[in-house]
């Protein structure tokens, strides 16, 4: 058995095809890398660490958590096998084997949750010295995608006093129009962004308030060009959750 850890903090366990990983499965896993670095993971024993270099790094592609667990810049995911699916040929393995699958992965898992929490501490600190306030936008999470993203939920009505300052919400709104201007289309969720590692959506019911609130900043500043293209996203819309909702109730009969 084998932990993925992508970029995004979403894990994955993988199985060899045999009883132990061969180099082309290996290769293959990181075959849009140059080179592949390994090392041993001390913190939890009996694990090889697997991961992927390019010589100039997609900063998109960065790994906070695996750049805090191998103690290096990371620009890849990052492969956990434990020693017994490793071929004993190679002789990278500890002399013991002290624990099974089971152990491994929680053990292994454990240690991300130790090493994410750390984090997060160093981030409210870093904001908290800097005069920022912390979680200025609050997200729920939903859950990974199925290309390994961490889908989150912005919810308007549950944000902070602070969030809804002047400042700090216009600067949310020029986000939100630089993304829907780029990428909006109609599909299943309302995504305001996304990236290589996250998507954040909007629930179908207050789509339309937290446009209407963006509009106002606009229209206050008389930039009636992004109100423009924000109403124009708005219809669309509209017009597309309608035919969703007609859709679900003929499901229904």
């Amino acid at each position: 058995m084998a932990v993925i850890l992508y970029p995004s903090g979403v894990t994955e366990t993988f199985e060899p095809e045999a009883h132990t990983f061969s180099d082309k499965e290996l290769l293959k896993i990181f075959e849009d890398y140059k080179n592949i670095r390994t090392a041993r993971l001390y913190e939890v024993t009996n694990t090889w660490c697997v991961w992927g270099e390019n010589e100039e790094p997609d900063d998109s592609n960065y790994s906070k958590l695996g750049s805090d667990i191998l103690a290096e810049d990371v620009f890849c995911h990052v492969l956990f096998i434990h020693d017994t699916e490793l071929d004993p040929a190679w002789m990278l393995t500890d002399t013991m084997i002290l624990k099974g699958y089971e152990q491994f992965k929680e053990e292994l898992l454990q240690f991300f949750d130790a090493v994410a929490e750390n984090v997060i501490r160093e981030t409210q600190q870093m904001r908290q010295q800097s005069g920022q306030p912390n979680n200025l936008i609050l997200l729920n999470t939903i859950g990974p995608t199925e290309d390994k993203r961490v889908m989150f939920e912005f919810d308007p009505h549950g944000q902070s006093e602070e969030f809804w300052k002047p400042e700090n919400f216009l600067e949310f709104s020029r986000r939100v129009v630089g993304y829907l201007n780029k990428n909006y289309k109609d599909q299943e969720s309302f995504v305001i962004f996304a990236d290589k590692k996250s998507i954040i959506v909007v629930a179908d019911e207050s789509v339309e308030f937290i446009l209407n609130k963006v509009i106002e900043v606009f229209e206050k500043r008389e930039n009636y060009e992004r109100c423009a293209e924000l109403n124009k996203v708005m219809e669309s819309w509209k017009a597309y959750s309608t035919k969703k909702t007609k859709k679900r109730k003929r499901k229904d009969k």
